[in-house]
């Protein structure tokens, strides 16, 4: 009837949430009975019980002397076949003398075959007997019970990292034409890779908080992206930025590895400088046209299920 493994004791100064039973001439219940079962109370839709054994559960251990304490769920019989219950629950015996509670917690599955969870060995007769431990006072003592039922509202995501020879199109390139027109920021248009929809942009007269002196290249999330999925998480990238050397093949390259959440972009504000740039010997501009390209090397990619 009790597990260690899933069980906590301590004392607390708060009074029990669901449920207080009294029992006055305790003397007299523990000459008498081998049991007690109080009235049911509701919580979570279901109907509960605590059950007190004034001279310990003897069912499974006839030598047991502590006092046993459990919670049963009861009026079962209206609930639909194969039900179960989840619940954390904690029972509490009062103590007089400090005027607060030992607590034991649990948490368990209520069944059809297993009703009643609860603890077996609260605290040793001679122990509870004694009066000048707190637990009895005029031949009382008391009991109670908080029940929260754990409603199945799990939510849960598995997150993948995944190679770039796992991934579709790792490669996007983008030819900006009439480049010299260019003047503010240019987006490029949107494309997919790893399953995932990006975007370039770049600063063809540079970000004036750099003073307008380096070409700044990102890449960003798709914010109109509908998959929940990249919605509701981050997504983690490692890739290359290039400007295309199309006359010598000598790429100007930069390594990028970021989160990215939501519409949110990473790069490389200085990629290179502006006279670089256009110096026609490089090759990077030619016919007034630019080539920038990523590379993705490795990309997370993340599923959410929603219950």
């Amino acid at each position: 009837m009790d597990s260690t493994t899933e069980t906590s004791r301590c004392i607390r100064n708060i009074p029990p949430v669901h449920y207080l039973m009294k029992v006055e001439s305790y003397s007299l219940l523990s000459n008498s009975n081998e049991s007690y079962h109080s009235s049911s109370f509701q919580v979570g839709d279901y109907k509960w019980r605590l059950s007190f054994y004034p001279n310990g559960d003897k069912r499974f251990n006839a030598t047991n002397n502590y006092i046993s304490l459990y919670l049963t769920i009861c009026d079962t019989d209206s609930l639909p076949s194969g039900w179960e219950v989840n619940v954390n629950f904690t029972l509490l015996v009062y103590n007089h003398r400090h005027d607060n509670y030992l607590t034991f917690q649990g948490m368990r599955r209520f069944h059809e075959l297993k009703k009643e969870w609860g603890f077996e060995q609260i605290e040793s007769l001679e122990t509870f007997k004694d009066v000048c431990n707190g637990y009895l006072f005029n031949d009382s003592c008391a009991f109670g019970a908080d029940v929260f039922v754990m409603k199945h509202t799990l939510n849960s995501e598995t997150l993948s990292v995944f190679r770039r020879e796992d991934l579709t199109n790792p490669t996007f390139r983008w030819e900006i034409k009439e480049f010299s027109k260019m003047d503010k920021s240019i987006i490029s248009k949107k494309f997919c890779s790893g399953e995932t929809n990006w975007y370039l942009s770049i600063y063809p007269k540079g970000k004036s908080s750099k003073d307008g002196k380096a070409f700044s290249i990102f890449l960003s999330l798709d914010d109109d992206d509908d998959d929940s999925a990249h919605n509701n998480s981050t997504i983690y990238a490692e890739f290359y930025l290039r400007v295309i050397d199309q006359l010598n093949s000598k790429h100007e390259e930069g390594a990028v590895n970021r989160w990215f959440s939501g519409c949110k972009g990473w790069g490389v504000p200085e990629f290179m400088l502006l006279e670089d740039l256009h110096k026609s010997s490089n090759g990077y501009i030619v016919k007034d046209s630019l080539i920038v390209e990523v590379e993705f090397s490795i990309m997370s990619r993340t599923k959410v299920s929603n219950s």
